[in-house]
């Protein structure tokens, strides 16, 4: 890797370790001072719900700018014990007295993308905490999104995209003078997803979709992570394609590429690979010549 790859990477990691501190020291000051709210103010940080209980999933359900959505629906299915419930005014939830299994958890909104999350374990020794869900608004005509999401291990997967002008959309610019059309939604460190990336429009020519294990190879690989990643118009889901398993290389997974020619009809890769995708997209280099924006994040509950 060029040292100019180096700088980038290095540069990254110094920002996401600030904003983590940050908010550590927001959450000192906050417990000293008493608080004991069990709601959350639009735009602040969730309330804890405290350890996920035996035979419980819980959850706190969030807008792109960290707002709670309260009313929202989790249902789960799969042929275990059914279970529905609506979110509270903090965006909060939990189902409790739950059997052993895996169960897919569905949370839906009016207004919001419905997501889905496959294969959650839960037993009489542990529940599943999904951390900050985050729910995007529905698409218009002529949009199309991309969602990742993942299991509980590794904590932080990462979606990048490169664009037909060779402008790299992820965690550390979020979105780019240079290119309006496609914006990183959501970076989730925590677990399970999801993470999405908007196009309002297209360039001509093609974009570049993968997904990096942030969290490196020793915390769990990329191919045991149960990734999943769906392309979706306002017509619905378009493609999706699941992780390829076994794989004897790491750290980058290669999903797909869209020739705006062809929207509907992406062009899969679904390749992992140790070479870092970015490296072929031209405008990744620092000195920035726009302005890099990436959101705060909320503080996340310990797995």
């Amino acid at each position: 890797m060029d040292n100019t790859s180096d700088f980038r990477r290095t540069a990254d990691a110094g920002r996401r370790r600030l904003a983590w501190l940050l908010m550590g020291v927001a959450a000192l000051l906050l417990a000293a001072c008493g608080s004991s709210s069990s709601t959350t103010a639009a735009g602040g940080s969730p309330a804890a719900l405290g350890p996920v209980p035996a035979s419980a999933i819980q959850g706190i359900v969030y807008d792109v700018n960290f707002n709670p959505i309260a009313g929202a629906t989790v249902t789960l299915s799969v042929g275990l014990t059914a279970g529905t419930v609506q979110t509270d005014a903090a965006g909060q939830f939990r189902l409790t007295g739950l059997a052993d299994g895996t169960y897919t958890v569905t949370i839906s909104r009016t207004g919001y993308q419905t997501l889905v999350y496959s294969s959650v374990p839960v037993s009489t020794s542990a529940g599943a905490d999904l951390g900050v869900v985050t729910m995007v608004v529905v698409l218009t005509s002529g949009q199309y999104r991309v969602v990742l999401t993942w299991g509980a291990n590794p904590s932080d997967l990462d979606l990048h995209a490169c664009t037909p002008n060779g402008v790299e959309i992820y965690f550390g610019n979020q979105s780019d003078i240079q290119a309006p059309e496609l914006s990183l939604d959501v970076d989730d460190t925590s677990s399970f997803g999801p993470e999405t990336m908007t196009l309002t429009a297209l360039q001509t020519g093609v974009y570049a979709f993968w997904v990096h294990n942030y969290s490196g190879y020793s915390s769990t690989s990329i191919s045991n992570s149960g990734a999943h990643v769906e392309f979706r118009d306002v017509s619905g889901l378009l493609a999706f394609w699941d992780v390829p398993p076994n794989s004897t290389t790491e750290d980058y997974w290669q999903v797909f590429k869209l020739d705006s020619t062809t929207p509907t009809v992406p062009i899969m890769s679904n390749l992992i690979t140790v070479t870092d995708p970015s490296l072929s997209c031209s405008s990744t280099s620092p000195p920035f010549s726009y302005s890099p924006t990436a959101k705060a994040k909320p503080l996340k509950r310990a797995k």
